[in-house]
């Protein structure tokens, strides 16, 4: 546990100022739309959360798809599985860090959404979703895209996972197989909502498996191999 929780750290501080800018985007968009004399337009802060939760989630699909990649060109990754450290060890550090990633950014959408609409106990329930389903969804998300970037080039990686998170969307319908559309209604909904506990439950599940499965195909993967 300690090597995966040095590998998420890894991840952080290396995208520490992308996570910077990104934690300060949702209150400079709430900054367009706060005024003294006047109270905010709902259907607007209900369009700028829907845009912030997206990009939240194609964030964390960029960085994870890219991460091996780029771990791949700097040497790191031979350095750091020669110490002892396990492929499945390294992939769930990943995954982690996305998740932190992802988790901070959504503290900050849920801050700057209370910024607008107020503190009260609704507001601080509506944030508490948004932060938890944000954590998970944006682990789900990263596991899928280290699953495809194990085998795939990042780009064509990031590209599959993306049409597997964001086409579901446009369908009316829900699936068990596919939490992440209810986490994702539940995240950009200014109405109460409760904490989706199967649907979390079950995109937890499916991101440990997502994680088996990458496991041994990144065994066999080379990861001494020059991307120069």
């Amino acid at each position: 546990m300690r090597a995966v929780l040095l590998l998420a750290g890894s991840f952080i501080r290396q995208n520490r100022w992308l996570m910077l800018a990104f934690v300060g985007w949702p209150f400079l968009m709430s900054a367009f739309e706060w005024s003294p004399h006047h109270a905010v337009n709902l259907e607007d802060v209900n369009a700028i959360l829907q845009q912030e939760v997206f990009y939240g989630l194609a964030i964390a699909d960029f960085l994870a798809s890219a991460a091996i990649y780029n771990e791949k060109r700097s040497r790191r990754i031979a350095g750091v599985l020669s110490k002892g450290v396990s492929r499945a060890q390294y992939l769930l550090g990943l995954i982690a860090g996305s998740a932190v990633f992802g988790g901070v950014y959504f503290v900050a959408i849920a801050a700057s959404v209370m910024w607008l609409l107020g503190s009260s106990s609704s507001e601080l329930h509506r944030a508490a979703v948004l932060m938890i389903c944000g954590i998970v969804a944006s682990g789900w998300v990263a596991a899928l895209a280290v699953l495809f970037s194990v085998v795939l080039h990042p780009i064509l990686a990031a590209a599959i996972a993306g049409i597997i998170v964001f086409a579901p969307l446009a369908m009316t319908g829900d699936s068990i197989f596919l939490p992440l559309t209810v986490l994702v209604r539940g995240m950009t909904s200014l109405s109460a909502r409760d904490f989706e506990w199967p649907s979390i439950l079950i995109a937890l599940v499916e991101t440990a498996i997502f994680l088996l499965v990458g496991s041994p195909l990144f065994q066999r993967s080379d990861v001494a191999v020059n991307l120069e």
